[in-house]
């Protein structure tokens, strides 16, 4: 990566004053929230229903899904539309018949606008599955809803 693009990486990811530890993601500030993320999936016939309760960064499933789970929380600014807009993303991966990892299938709430040194993270997303082909006859919804707190906020 070229030396600037590294520098605005940098830039993007230190906006907050919170320590940031270098798991998972560059600056991965999960380790400063408590909370739940939910989501219910359905593609064809195939259902998953699955609750993450997350604990200083530790994440634990349960419904569908059992078992350690993996937790991201990205803190940056500059959104697409809006260069100085602040931003916090959440990805979470559960175990399934192999243990948790993050590959593409974990779940994530994608960069959603924020304030400066969020205190609560919360929101909601429903769309369609990104497996969904309805021209085939195969449909399916994704509905995720979290709410995360900053630890002793």
């Amino acid at each position: 990566m070229p030396r600037a693009s590294m520098f605005a990486l940098a830039i993007a990811l230190a906006q907050s004053s919170l320590p940031c530890r270098p798991y998972l993601v560059p600056c991965n500030y999960g380790e400063f929230f408590n909370g739940t993320l939910h989501w219910h999936s359905t593609l064809a016939d195939v259902t998953e229903d699955v609750t993450v309760t997350v604990t200083a960064g530790k994440a634990v499933c349960t419904g569908t899904s059992n078992g350690p789970g993996l937790v991201v929380v990205e803190i940056g600014r500059g959104m697409e539309d809006a260069p100085d807009q602040p931003w916090y993303s959440i990805a979470v991966a559960c175990p399934t018949t192999r243990p948790a990892e993050m590959n593409g299938s974990e779940y994530n709430t994608y960069r959603q606008k924020s304030v400066p040194e969020p205190k609560l993270l919360e929101g909601k997303i429903e769309e369609e599955h990104p497996d969904a082909d309805p021209v085939n006859g195969v449909t399916g919804t994704i509905k995720m809803s979290w709410s995360l707190k900053r630890r002793g906020s």
